[in-house]
C-alpha cells in the first residue's frame, strides 16, 4: 500500500523532521501543571494518579506495532514436489513440408534428385564441387550444396559410381538442441523433431534399427521406400527425436560417415 504524506509551501511534511520527545513534552507538562493545582485546592486529598500523555501518533504507532501481521502469501507448488514439476508436452503430429525447395523423397531432395550427377546439381546452386570431386581421387565425394535456396545447408553424396557419377543420398542434421537451419520433410511429415512413434505410424513397425556408431545414446532407423533399394535414415538422439535424417540409396545410407 502507497501511503501519500500531504506537504504544505515548505516541502515538508507535517511533523517531519520534529523529535518525537519535542511533540511530547508541551503535552506533558500541561498535564503536570493541572495535577498541581488541583492538589492545592484539595489540601490533603489523596494524590492525583499518574498519567501518561499520549499523542496520536504514539497511538497510532501502538496500533500498528500490536496488529497481526498479514498472512503470507502462499505457494501451491511450495509444498508440493509434483505441482512445480513441468508436465512433458506432447509432440504434435508432423506435417507435410510446405515449401517444395526442401521436400524430402526416398529420391531426392526439393529440386535435386539420385538421377542428378553433382555438375548437375551445381548448376542449381551455383557451387563449383570440383576441388571435392577430386579430394578422394574421384572415387567419392560429400559436398554441401550451398547456394541461395533454402537447400544450402543439406549435404550430397556420390560414391556409387564416383565422383562423376549419380548422387546416391542427400542428408542434414545437428546436434542436440541446435537449431535446425532447414525444416525439411517428407510427404509423411517426418523430419527433425519427430519420434519413432510418428516414424512407425508413418511407415509401419517393421524397421531396421542400429546402436549409434559414435553415440551410443542415439539410435538410426532405416525406412525402405520408393524405388527397391531406396528410402530414409532417421537418427534418433538421446531424447528421442529426430536429429539428423538422409534419403537416397540405402546402401549408401547406412554408411557410418561420408563415403563409408
Amino acid at each position: 500500500m502507497v501511503v501519500r504524506v500531504w506537504r504544505g509551501d515548505a516541502g515538508r511534511a507535517y511533523g517531519e523532521g520534529m523529535p518525537r520527545s519535542s511533540m511530547v513534552a508541551p503535552a506533558l507538562a500541561a498535564v503536570i501543571a493541572l495535577a498541581g493545582c488541583a492538589a492545592g485546592d484539595e489540601g490533603a486529598a489523596s494524590p492525583t494518579p499518574s498519567v501518561t500523555a499520549t499523542t496520536a501518533t504514539e497511538s497510532a504507532t501502538a496500533a500498528d506495532s500490536t496488529a497481526s501481521p498479514a498472512p503470507a502469501t502462499s505457494d501451491p507448488t511450495a509444498s508440493d514436489p509434483a505441482a512445480s514439476a513441468t508436465s512433458p508436452t506432447p509432440r504434435p503430429t508432423p506435417a507435410a513440408s510446405t515449401d517444395a525447395a526442401t521436400a524430402i523423397t526416398p529420391t531426392g531432395v526439393g529440386p535435386f534428385t539420385t538421377e542428378m550427377t553433382l555438375t548437375e546439381a551445381a548448376a542449381v546452386t551455383g557451387e563449383d564441387y570440383s576441388m571435392d570431386m577430386e579430394a578422394f581421387g574421384g572415387h567419392c565425394a560429400a559436398v554441401i550444396l550451398g547456394g541461395d535456396g533454402p537447400w544450402a545447408p543439406i549435404w550430397a553424396l556420390a560414391e556409387s559410381e564416383g565422383a562423376d557419377g549419380p548422387i546416391d543420398t542427400f542428408g542434414y542434421g545437428i546436434a542436440q538442441d541446435e537449431p535446425a537451419a532447414v525444416d525439411a520433410r517428407t510427404s509423411e511429415g517426418i523430419g527433425l523433431g519427430s519420434t519413432m512413434a510418428h516414424i512407425t505410424a508413418a511407415y509401419g513397425a517393421d524397421l531396421e534399427t542400429r546402436e549409434g556408431f559414435y553415440d551410443v545414446a542415439s539410435t538410426d532407423v532405416f525406412v525402405a521406400a520408393g524405388p527397391d533399394g531406396f528410402g530414409y535414415k532417421f537418427v534418433l538422439g538421446a531424447d528421442g527425436a529426430v536429429r539428423e535424417w538422409g534419403a537416397g540409396r540405402l546402401e549408401q545410407l547406412h554408411y557410418v560417415e561420408g563415403c563409408a
